[in-house]
């Protein structure tokens, strides 16, 4: 599959945009940030190393947590169905919660799903 002007975020849960939001003491507007780059900078640099840590706590209800949203360690898929706007510019593909299959859709894709799987002739998404 190819989704057009796209860059691929790689994380263990995936990023809400509603989660961003919610911590925007540390994200800011992210509409101008690469933001693989600026998560990369939080993590390295000492001071803000803390408050990112803090953030990545974060759980939602939807795992019986007390947040609006998960973090990207913690994000269930159910909330990447119900967050209402993506992050901007990325595709995303994560895995943390177990699905009978790959999960693909037009704005993020959960492979966490416990088989190998590939992508026969037609397209189709089959187990080996």
């Amino acid at each position: 599959m190819a989704y057009e002007k796209k860059k691929y975020l790689f994380s263990h849960a995936g990023i809400l945009f509603g989660w961003i939001k919610v911590n925007d003491f540390l994200f800011g507007s992210i509409e101008s940030k690469d933001l693989v780059n600026y998560l990369n900078m939080l993590w390295w640099t000492k001071d803000t190393r803390r408050f990112l840590l803090r953030a990545l706590a974060d759980v939602s209800y939807a795992r019986w947590g007390h947040k609006l949203y998960g973090s990207m360690v913690w994000a269930d898929v159910k909330e990447h169905h119900t967050d209402s706007e993506e992050v901007p510019g990325y595709y995303q593909i994560f895995g943390h919660t177990t699905v009978k299959g790959p999960l693909i859709t037009p704005t993020f894709a959960c492979l966490d799903c416990k088989t190998a799987f590939y992508l026969n002739e037609s397209g189709e998404i089959k187990s080996l």
